[in-house]
């Protein structure tokens, strides 16, 4: 399970030559914050090792699963964070499918890479 980030990184640094794709866990939302931020502004999307409990399309549902972040913003109307991103998984857990572009809070995706052991942040650095 553990070797699977570094094959993902491992791939995307072979499969272009624009950025170069690394992995951390992080230990705090602004490491989060800071690190997507970074890579998105490079044009170059971020990988969420993730467990998919906190996020909202998932349900509760709690798989090992790798969505991809694409967007950050900061809505003006609450102090959310929000990652726009894709996901390669077709099925539908209460909340429509899975499956596509969504959107949830930075906080979640940081739930998703640390309470459920180690979980992984791949980003262009």
């Amino acid at each position: 399970l553990y070797e699977a980030p570094h094959k993902m990184k491992n791939t995307l640094n072979s499969k272009q030559s624009v950025h170069t794709y690394a992995y951390t866990q992080v230990s705090s939302e602004s490491e989060l914050e800071t690190k997507v931020t970074n890579s998105i502004a490079r044009e170059a999307p971020v990988v969420f090792h993730a467990k998919t409990a906190p996020l909202q399309m998932y349900n509760g549902t709690n798989l090992g699963h790798y969505v991809l972040g694409h967007t950050i913003f900061y809505p003006t109307y609450d102090n959310k964070v929000l990652v726009a991103y894709n996901d390669p998984w077709d099925k539908d857990y209460g909340k429509g499918t899975v499956y596509g572009n969504h959107t949830d809070s930075l906080q979640n995706f940081y739930k998703c890479l640390t309470q459920y052991g180690k979980r992984y942040l791949i980003y262009a650095s």
